[in-house]
Order: structure tokens, then C-alpha cells, then sequence
């Protein structure tokens, strides 16, 4: 079961001053009993694993795995997308 939890969102005005307090620099950040930790995929994985959601063998862990890679390369690809100046290569 899911305990109590704090959804503290970080409005852009606040964020050059809470930064330094983040991991790398960066967000989303998970702080659990006072540790901030950082990285979708590492938080992901985290939860996952806390909430017997990651798997119940290594063959069912590595599927979760393969398709965080998976949703991960298709997000790295659409960046690179969004950002490309040459209309033609977009």
C-alpha cells in the first residue's frame, strides 16, 4: 500500500534557486527520507521495485527494462527532432 506522499511542484521563478538542492542539476527528483535522488529512469526503477512492480524473476526485470530503453530512445529521437534547425533533415 502507498503511504502518505507530497506532490511539491517547483514553479519556474523557484527553480534557479532549488537547483543547487537537485542532483545533477536537474528534475524530476524523488526525495525520500531525505535523501534526493535523481533520474527518471533510476526513480522509475526505484518505485518499481519498492511497490513489486519490477518483476519476480530476472527474465520479467530485463522486459521492464527493454521497454524503459525502448520508450527512452523513442523520447532521445523526438528531441533531436524538435530541436533540428535544418527544416529539411525535420
Amino acid at each position: 500500500m502507498v503511504g502518505e506522499f507530497e506532490d511539491n511542484r517547483v514553479a519556474r521563478d523557484d527553480w534557479p534557486a532549488f537547483k543547487p538542492k537537485t542532483p545533477f542539476g536537474q528534475m524530476p527528483v524523488l526525495e525520500v527520507d531525505g535523501e534526493m535522488m535523481g533520474q527518471t529512469v533510476a526513480i522509475c526503477n526505484y518505485l518499481a521495485r519498492e511497490f513489486g512492480l519490477y518483476g519476480k524473476t530476472a527474465l520479467e526485470t530485463f522486459h521492464v527494462d527493454e521497454v524503459v530503453c525502448l520508450v527512452n530512445d523513442f523520447i532521445m529521437a523526438t528531441v533531436k527532432v524538435m530541436y533540428e534547425k535544418d527544416e529539411a533533415r525535420k
